[in-house]
């Protein structure tokens, strides 16, 4: 049997030059997309591709080789009229991302279409809470960049959030490369490709790319949440198991970035309750102090309330607060986890 296939992403041409044994790569002009066939042979009735391998079902293998869209790390089937199409799978990298050397220090992904929304939680030269986000945007080689940038808000102390005193500054650009769906590297602006993996405190949420327009029907929380009556602020969720970690990015008394952490344990229906605490570093030898509670209540997959009561350096008196959340979809549908 013989099947034809058409390299490349949809709208986007690959212009190649390479051969492998048994498959030759034809170069195509730049309005075009790279076109190779290949006769398997009768006994072959059906062709699977399995990362950057594809398999006939008599067990003939063609593996692609590294050179041929490098970015890619696994290629998917789809089919294209009478031909079939290797289109590139992008993993689905949302999540909380570390180093397990690096203790104390995260790296939040948000992955919505083609663009990832990162959340870097770190320490200043002073040891002190710093948080930097960027908004990075798929290219044409398949890699994500976008600017970085640190934050200045409201005090934590102040009644209600003023979206009026957020502060932007950029501070450089960044990059996130995808190797596969367990194993990206990070750059926010500090001169260093960091090779992070996924953090697993239980049963790590499988991700996609979400299927509906409509969030509610999730029963996985993992995502980024906020109130978009409030930008500026943002709390990352990780939902795995029966618990929650979350990693909530806010600012100080003096309006310097905060950031606050609590493992919240399910005490009922859709309600997670545990401490909160603010860390001081470096990473490896970080120093949590625990500040107050916090309590997550969902009403449905779209939307829930948390509650904090807490008190942190500079304030005279715990403040108890409540906000309404929801998932921040900036590329719709959004992605899902289960």
């Amino acid at each position: 049997m013989q099947y034809r296939f058409h390299l490349g992403r949809p709208a986007r041409a690959l212009c190649l030059a390479v051969a492998m044994a048994g498959l030759s790569v034809a170069i195509s002009a730049p309005a075009h997309a790279t076109r190779f066939s290949y006769d398997f042979g009768a006994a072959c009735t059906a062709i699977t591709v399995s990362g950057r391998t594809i398999t006939c079902s008599d067990g003939q293998r063609i593996a692609i080789d590294s050179t041929v869209t490098p970015s890619c790390s696994q290629f998917a089937l789809a089919r294209a009229g009478t031909s079939f199409a290797l289109v590139c799978a992008t993993p689905n990298v949302t999540g909380l991302w570390w180093r397990p050397a690096e203790d104390g220090r995260g790296t939040w992904l948000s992955h919505q279409g083609d663009t990832i929304f990162v959340v870097d939680y770190a320490y200043d030269s002073n040891n002190l809470p710093r948080w930097r986000t960027m908004i990075a945007v798929k290219d044409d080689s398949g890699a994500f960049a976008g600017d970085v940038y640190e934050t200045n808000g409201p005090s934590f102390a102040a009644a209600s959030f003023d979206t009026q005193s957020v502060h932007t500054s950029r501070v450089g650009t960044g990059w996130v490369a995808l190797d596969d769906g367990d194993h990206v590297r990070v750059n926010m602006a500090d001169y260093v490709g960091r090779a992070l993996t996924r953090q697993s405190f239980g049963t790590v949420p499988k991700c996609s790319f979400g299927l509906a327009s409509d969030a509610a029907t999730d029963v996985n929380f993992t995502d980024l949440w906020w109130n978009s009556a409030e930008s500026g602020w943002g709390i990352n969720l990780a939902h795995q198991g029966d618990t929650i970690f979350a990693a909530w990015y806010t600012y100080s008394t003096n309006g310097a970035p905060l950031f606050l952490v609590a493992t919240l344990h399910e005490t009922a229906l859709a309600t997670f309750e545990g401490d909160l605490y603010r860390a001081t570093g470096p990473a490896g030898a970080i120093q949590a102090t625990q500040v107050g509670t916090a309590k997550l209540i969902f009403t449905n997959g779209n939307n829930a309330t948390l509650t904090t009561a807490a008190q942190i350096e500079g304030m005279t008196a715990p403040m108890t607060r409540t906000s309404d959340i929801a998932r921040q979809i900036f590329a719709s549908p959004g992605s899902a986890c289960q």
